[in-house]
């Protein structure tokens, strides 16, 4: 019967139901490595079912903290006080040191006589089995797992080492890749507190600055209005007794304290948009537009200009700071659009997409663009005082405010052909 064949089937039947079911035991640890991204977790999960997969007495992985110190030790078979008692090892000597220096398994029929057997609950065996092997990757070593007492049998064969090198591959990834996630964690967090704090100590120096230039420029206005006074009285108290060139001096100083005088204004207005709470509420563009327009009639009484604005949209946002990016970016047409005969000045609106611009473009004397990265920056110019007056400080203004109120700004230009600006605005959703 032994040798029929009928006895062979069924031999061969249940080494494939045995193997079947072996896999389907790997598939289901490695579901469970690849769930955990805690990497004591993982290994406190794995312990056990290693054990369970190998029939095992007792089952231990340690974790290396320094190259001969096992610590934590997780073990699966005993009592938690038991298992406490474990708590780490020094692997110097003995059978673990061996295997830690082992490429392969390590199998051995009675470690009874081992040091790894003393913390054992009940150390006197008649026989204590044992495999083990290294949990690691091509590129490291993390730590050591071992079986002890054999289940069944009086030592572990070659199907179990399979089975425990298979686990410990699977075992040793998974544990890396848990390494790595809480590093990535760790730096990600790190980089988000030091950001954190750069952002705080960023935001508290503009702070600073800003209620600095505030202070500076509100306290310099008296001192220079007496200074201009003064030069004014000694002008008409001295008539026609002032020498030429002393009256001339006096004129100089009078032009310098006005241009001061701009300076500190363009300042102030620059520091109340950024220290000013928006107000957003629904606003028409087009009312925005032509409420500057009006406002200019008296310096451009006299000058043929073509306006051309077309329907613009509807949009939440501060009115008066939106009212202001108007009126730097219209004034600044009409300066710039002086020395042409027929000056066009245009506000239209532009659709790409998804995405609602408006322009501001007319047909002056325009700019170099390899200095465009200068013109939204705080006083800065991109021609001569002699040219055409002005501190620089309205289009810092403009990109001031619209960059608070999430919107950006940029230009094109180019000498003698025109400028034009062009900003992004969210349409009202009604």
């Amino acid at each position: 019967m032994k040798n029929s064949p009928l006895a062979s089937s069924i031999r061969n039947v249940n080494a494939l139901e045995a193997a079947n079911q072996r896999l389907a035991d790997l598939i289901e640890v490695s579901r469970l490595l690849a769930s955990e991204h805690d990497g004591e977790q993982l290994l406190a999960k794995f312990c056990p079912a290693a054990r369970e997969l190998i029939g095992a007495r007792m089952a231990f992985v340690g974790v290396f903290s320094n190259l001969r110190i096992l610590h934590p030790v997780f073990v699966s078979g005993m009592e938690r006080k038991a298992s406490e008692i474990i708590g780490s090892l020094d692997i110097s000597g003995g059978l673990l040191a061996r295997l830690a220096a082992q490429e392969g398994p390590l199998r051995i029929a009675d470690v009874k006589s081992d040091p790894i057997a003393v913390r054992l609950p009940s150390p006197h065996f008649e026989q204590l089995s044992f495999l083990g092997i290294r949990l690691s990757t091509p590129d490291r070593l993390y730590g050591l797992l071992w079986l002890l007492e054999k289940l069944g049998g009086d030592q572990f064969g070659e199907e179990d080492e399979n089975m425990l090198m298979s686990l410990a591959a699977q075992a040793g990834i998974a544990y890396e890749n848990a390494e790595r996630y809480r590093e990535i964690q760790q730096y990600a967090s790190g980089l988000e507190r030091r950001v954190e704090e750069r952002t705080g100590e960023l935001q508290e120096a503009n702070n600073e600055l800003e209620a600095f230039s505030y202070s500076v420029a509100h306290d310099l206005r008296a001192p220079l209005r007496q200074i201009h006074g003064f030069a004014e009285i000694l002008k008409e108290d001295s008539g026609t007794q002032m020498p030429a060139h002393l009256r001339d001096s006096v004129d100089r100083i009078q032009d310098g304290v006005l241009k001061m005088v701009a300076l500190v204004d363009g300042l102030l207005q620059l520091s109340q948009v950024v220290r000013k709470d928006l107000q957003l509420e629904p606003t028409e563009l087009d009312r925005l537009a032509a409420e500057v327009v009006r406002g200019l009639g008296p310096e451009t009484k006299d000058r043929e200009i073509e306006w051309k604005i077309g329907p613009l949209p509807r949009i939440d946002c501060d009115p008066v700071l939106m009212k202001q990016v108007f009126a730097n970016l219209l004034a600044n047409a009409v300066k710039y659009t002086r020395p042409r005969q027929h000056a066009v000045i245009e506000v239209q609106t532009q659709r790409q997409g998804t995405t609602c611009i408006i322009m501001v473009r007319d047909n002056g004397v325009g700019f170099d663009m390899r200095y465009a990265d200068k013109l939204f920056g705080v006083f800065q110019r991109l021609h001569s005082a002699g040219e055409f007056e002005g501190t620089g400080a309205g289009l810092a203004i403009v990109h001031r405010v619209l960059r608070r109120h999430g919107y950006r700004i940029w230009a094109e230009a180019e000498p003698n052909k025109g400028a034009a600006f062009y900003f992004t605005v969210s349409p009202h959703s009604s």
